[in-house]
């Protein structure tokens, strides 16, 4: 069992940083060679990639997403699932974006049986869930394991065009930025979290922290560990916002799971590593 490696196709996923690489082969998900994933017996191929583009709307993106998130992973899933123990998929909750409520409130905090509820108008989620829903529900797939983690962002993440993505920049370069509203809670992970949670799991999974994080409040407090006021550097245009719903939906947890200043503590550690790589001080 100690010579089965784990493989992870994904390398230039957030994850990838944080994932331990004792025991682990990591590969690009282009160019993938499927003969030699095939000619090998795997525990765990972690499925981490994804047309991401969360914030593109409009009809004309509805075919990339699908070609990507559903036709290119669902082939790639049926080529190699018989080659490992278990394919673990990162889906998302995005899938049950307009779910509200809070722990003392009447609401809907989300569960993996509740029906997903969200919006049709993003390319990006409705591709995860058509890939969602074959993988949770057909027979052959019964070795894949979904995990659907809350929103998670570290100064590593290369995508550009997301609310952390400019956040981040604006503090590494100190450089202003536009952003839409920014007044709203919302669960925020760091994939170090998500990541631990994922060495954990044997079945299908939410990841969470079963608390909210107000917005503002924490992207405030990151650009003051670095001296930087947010009004000099951020400019809030209400017209502008690609969070067109900015519900509050969570995993219902009793327990906190991964606290705010474990949080802010993660994203200082990467942002902090950045700084100091261009700068030589913090």
């Amino acid at each position: 069992m100690n010579n089965i490696r784990d493989l992870f196709i994904g390398s230039t996923s957030q994850l990838a940083v944080f994932f331990p690489k004792n025991n682990l082969e990591m590969i690009s998900s282009r160019n993938i060679d499927i003969s030699y994933i095939k000619s090998k017996k795997w525990r765990n191929i972690y499925i981490a990639f994804a047309n991401g583009n969360t914030f593109l709307y409009g009809a004309c993106f509805y075919k990339i997403f699908y070609a990507t998130n559903v036709q290119y992973t669902l082939n790639l899933i049926d080529e190699i699932k018989d080659s490992c123990e278990k394919i673990i998929y990162f889906s998302t909750t995005e899938l049950w974006n307009l779910h509200s409520g809070a722990l003392s409130l009447p609401g809907n905090p989300i569960d993996i049986i509740e029906s997903y509820n969200f919006d049709h108008y993003s390319p990006y989620i409705n591709s995860k869930a058509i890939i969602t829903t074959k993988l949770l529900e057909e027979e052959k797939y019964n070795n894949v394991i979904v995990l659907f983690p809350f929103s998670f962002n570290s100064a590593f993440r290369k995508e550009q065009g997301f609310l952390f993505s400019k956040i981040f920049s604006s503090i590494i370069e100190r450089k202003k930025i536009e952003l839409g509203n920014i007044n709203y809670y919302r669960e925020l992970l760091h994939p170090k979290f998500v990541v631990k949670e994922t060495l954990k799991v044997d079945s299908h999974k939410i990841i969470g922290s079963g608390r909210v994080v107000f917005v503002r409040d924490f992207i405030e407090k990151l650009f003051d560990k670095y001296h930087m006021k947010l009004k000099d550097y951020v400019a809030e245009n209400k017209e502008n916002d690609y969070n067109k719903h900015n519900n509050m939906f969570y995993l219902d947890s009793r327990e906190c799971l991964y606290a705010h200043d474990e949080l802010y503590d993660d994203t200082i550690k990467d942002l902090d590593l950045i700084v100091w790589s261009k700068y030589g001080k913090i």
